[in-house]
Parts: structure tokens; C-alpha cells; sequence
């Protein structure tokens, strides 16, 4: 027992101090209308996600920029109707900086190209999910959702040559 004398873990200042944390965590920081939930990878990457969309508006009114773009985790959480600090924290994982950068329309069509090599056409017309995001490990989170600006991707043209329509505005960029 002399060698373990410290059963507890934490001193009770401690066990104050992760009460006090777990708490915060637990506190709510909004409220939504419907709770949001992932769904499948593909799903999300072809039709878009509240979630991506709510990311990606935080972004845009906090830096002031014209166009967002975000990624989700391999793992996504999502919110209850009352969104937590806990929730937050595990729906978006990155400790990233915000970051606000002037690109040229080739850049930005390059970034649009990454996200559009995610979809693998079938030749039965159904879509799944490129190899490259897949193996060697699973990386859904290369997959960028765009907010503020309009884009078609064409699925049957090739990877590096997808992107044929970009327009902010309803102008071509």
C-alpha cells in the first residue's frame, strides 16, 4: 500500500476542477429548429450537409470572406435540438486557425477538383466512394464542402477534369 498510497486519482481541487469542466462541456451554446445529423459519406458529399452549411456560415461571418469551405471528421456527431460545447467539440474536430486567403479562379478550381475526385462512377450509373479516400486509411475529412458560390461537377468526365461550372452571383469565376 506505501507504493499506491494515492488511490483517487485526483486531489478533491482536481475533481472540483474536471466537475467544472464537464459542466461547461454540458452547457449550451445554441438552439436549432431540427436536431442536425450526419448521414452516409456519399450522401453528404453529393447533396451537401447542415452541418458542412453551418461550418461554413460560422466561417463566413466571422471572417467576412465571400466563400467558405469546411470538412467534416471521418466521425461526425452532430447536434441535438440544444447544441453543447460537447457537441461542437465533437462534430468539429479540427483545431484549426480560420484562416482567410485570396486565391485566383484556377485555385479555386483546383480545390473543387479534389473534392469532385471523391466520386467513383459505376458502370451501372451508380456512384461510390474513390479508392484514394479510402485506402491507405480512410480520409472522408479531404472531402471540402464549398458555401458561396455555385458549382456543377460532370461525374463521367475524368478525375482532374470535372469541375465545369463555377459562378459567384450568378457570374462565371
Amino acid at each position: 500500500m506505501a507504493n499506491n498510497a494515492r488511490l483517487y486519482p485526483y486531489s478533491l481541487a482536481e475533481a472540483q476542477r474536471q466537475n467544472e469542466v464537464e459542466q461547461w462541456l454540458d452547457s449550451p451554446v445554441c438552439r436549432f429548429d431540427a436536431p442536425l445529423w450526419p448521414q452516409e459519406k456519399l450522401d453528404m458529399a453529393l447533396h451537401g450537409t447542415p452541418i458542412a452549411n453551418l461550418i461554413n456560415q460560422v466561417q463566413l461571418e466571422a471572417s467576412g470572406a465571400d466563400i467558405s469551405s469546411t470538412s467534416l471528421a471521418n466521425d461526425v456527431r452532430g447536434f441535438d435540438k440544444e447544441a453543447t460545447v460537447r457537441d461542437v467539440v465533437a462534430t468539429y474536430v479540427f483545431p484549426n486557425t480560420l484562416a482567410i486567403l485570396r486565391v485566383t479562379g484556377a485555385q479555386l478550381k483546383m480545390a473543387l477538383e479534389r473534392s469532385a475526385a471523391y466520386f467513383h462512377p459505376l458502370s451501372d450509373g451508380r456512384l461510390e466512394i474513390a479508392e484514394d479516400f479510402l485506402r491507405p486509411k480512410i480520409a472522408h475529412y479531404n472531402y471540402d464542402f464549398f458555401y458561396g458560390l455555385e458549382y456543377v461537377f460532370d461525374l463521367d468526365r475524368p478525375v482532374g477534369d470535372r469541375v465545369v461550372r463555377m459562378e459567384r452571383n450568378a457570374k462565371p469565376i
